[in-house]
């Protein structure tokens, strides 16, 4: 009996999806029966998808009944699907799940919804956006780190006892201050993106959030974004999905966001040449020695005055970062910034020459 009925729920389960998926509103059934859950389950479902997206009972239920309609119901499966994967899926925090693993878990699973749930025409727009490259992209980079991790253990496995001792400890050695490291990327993140949204209007900052986001977050804004449109008839969101949307905004933030990465994280790496790099040595020296941002230095130097002391190391040069950025970041908010033009135009004729040579 209950195969027989197994049976039925995967034939009703196929109709909707061939018949209704983003072609017809969908009723509460038949989204459970797409997801397989019961109405309990359901339930448990919505009211955390609720909480973790800012979303009501009543976005879902403009008349007397719940609906989901067929312009954005793709978007509403997608966060469904994927809901008991997500990473603060769980109420109580101990149980929050944050790992390599559960990351690209739960990535995949995204990837694999918006192929089901999500219009072929929308999907292409969300597979050109930004967060969905980037979680893509992400999800390839831990892959390749847990094969890193797995080969260097694997090495580390087969030495003789102490020296797999002396290794274990090195590694460990090596990794105590790496959590500072991150931080002072994470605040230097944070502190660059204030200051940078500080002197945006209120659309484009919007749009810079949305571009900074997670991929859920991005499915949750269009969702958001369809409902909001459906009484006015408009085309459900493709307007934040343009493929070809660079303009000389986005020109300007991409030069000082290059900057960024060279002088304030120091992440640009080889690409930079040595007279690029002491191109780059010169403007951050002559941001630190302007005469007010000297001044500040000089009185925190004078009260942090250990110089083998790792904390004080540390609040200095985040003092120097943040200096920096300020005098990267253009108060008029237009990022037309001479120096990281300056700089990444030499970056860039110096790369060419390299690529031509070669």
């Amino acid at each position: 009996m209950s195969k027989n009925k197994d049976n039925v729920n995967e034939i009703f389960r196929e109709k909707v999806i061939t018949e209704k998926l983003n072609k017809e509103t969908l009723t509460p059934k038949d989204i459970r029966s797409i997801l397989r859950v019961s109405e309990d389950t359901f339930e448990n479902w919505l009211t955390r998808f609720y909480e973790l997206y800012n979303f009501v009972k009543s976005d879902f239920k403009p008349s007397t009944r719940y609906e989901y309609d067929k312009d954005w119901h793709g978007f509403l499966l997608v966060l469904l699907d994927s809901l008991i994967l997500h990473p603060e899926f769980s109420r109580d925090k101990a149980k929050q799940i944050y790992s390599l693993d559960r990351v690209k878990e739960y990535n995949e699973k995204l990837f694999q919804s918006i192929e089901t749930y999500v219009p072929n025409h929308l999907q292409t727009a969300i597979k050109n956006h930004a967060s969905y490259v980037r979680a893509e992209k992400e999800t390839e980079l831990i892959v390749e780190l847990e094969k890193k991790v797995a080969q260097v253990m694997a090495v580390i496995q087969m030495m003789p006892a102490l020296l797999r001792f002396q290794v274990l400890l090195r590694m460990n050695k090596a990794l105590d201050t790496y959590h500072l490291n991150l931080s002072k990327q994470l605040s230097t993140y944070y502190i660059k993106n204030t200051l940078e949204l500080g002197h945006c209007d209120e659309e484009t900052r919007k749009q810079r959030e949305i571009e900074e986001e997670e991929l859920d977050k991005l499915i949750s804004y269009l969702l958001r974004k369809s409902i909001d449109n459906q009484n006015k008839k408009l085309e459900p969101s493709k307007e934040h999905l343009a493929e070809n949307n660079i303009n000389d905004k986005d020109y300007e933030r991409q030069v000082i966001e290059a900057l960024f990465e060279q002088v304030v994280l120091g992440e640009f790496k080889e690409r930079a040449n040595s007279r690029i790099q002491k191109l780059i040595e010169d403007t951050e020296a002559a941001i630190l020695s302007h005469p007010s941002n000297e001044e500040i230095v000089t009185k925190v130097i004078n009260v942090l005055d250990n110089p083998d002391n790792p904390k004080e190391k540390l609040v200095r040069s985040w003092l120097e970062q943040v200096l920096k950025i300020i005098a990267l970041s253009d108060r008029k908010g237009d990022r037309n910034n001479q120096e990281a033009k300056q700089i990444l135009q030499q970056i860039m004729y110096e790369n060419f020459l390299q690529d031509f040579n070669n």
